[in-house]
């Protein structure tokens, strides 16, 4: 994992020390990940883990368009929702927002213009200036509290 001073941290390997240290309050996680992109079982590994390690974390999975089955297995197993690709950024922006609100008791939580443009530029770089694209990585963002 590695962390940006924007507050963003991108997970390809579960860290769970940085898990643990961070206890991201919302987190994008794709469900085909490596060693096995095209299947489910990493991904649905990964879930549980991060919500044994930091139970109050919004995890949103980001699935493909014809998985929907899968996504909502992962709603039973505990994520906050689900998003189908491929990804329309301002929709995705919304979900992340309402998901960081939900993430505080109070709701008094915002997650600033410049978190919202940095979860943005990653999502357009990760994606390769393509529709769709986060496969096979997990993309979380903290609070800068």
């Amino acid at each position: 994992a590695s962390g940006g001073s924007d507050g963003t941290v991108q997970v390809w390997d579960l860290d769970t020390g940085q898990v643990r240290r961070f206890e991201p309050p919302v987190v994008l996680q794709d469900l085909g990940l490596p060693p096995d992109p095209e299947g489910v079982s990493e991904g649905f590994a990964t879930l549980l883990e991060i919500l044994k390690l930091a139970p109050q974390t919004k995890v949103i999975v980001v699935t493909g368009q014809l998985d929907k089955e899968n996504a909502v297995k992962s709603v039973g197993l505990g994520a906050y929702d689900f998003y189908q690709k491929p990804v329309d950024v301002d929709v995705l922006k919304l979900l992340v927002q309402r998901a960081f609100q939900m993430h505080d008791a109070d709701g008094d939580a915002q997650v600033t213009e410049a978190e919202m443009s940095a979860m943005a530029d990653m999502m357009q770089s990760h994606m390769g200036g393509q529709q769709g694209g986060m496969q096979g990585m997990g993309q979380g963002m903290m609070d800068n509290d």
